[in-house]
């Protein structure tokens, strides 16, 4: 899922659907999730894995709050 998702914002991005920042952000996040389904079954603590897959949101953040000036 997280491969297809990865094609899809790149197909989106060189449509010009999305900005360069947006789709850096996108694949980030879509990364970080890779990175954490690839470690489920091979850490002890399902708990830490969890808040870590909620947190691979965080980056988008950088697109909804403007920079402080």
């Amino acid at each position: 899922m997280t491969s297809l998702a990865a094609a899809v914002l790149v197909t989106a991005a060189s449509d010009g659907l999305l900005t360069r920042p947006e789709t850096v952000l996108l694949l980030l996040c879509v990364g970080y999730l890779t990175v954490i389904v690839t470690c489920l079954g091979r850490v002890d603590d399902s708990g830490k894995l969890t808040v870590a897959a909620e947190c691979s949101r965080l980056p988008m953040l950088a697109l909804l709050v403007p920079p402080a000036v």
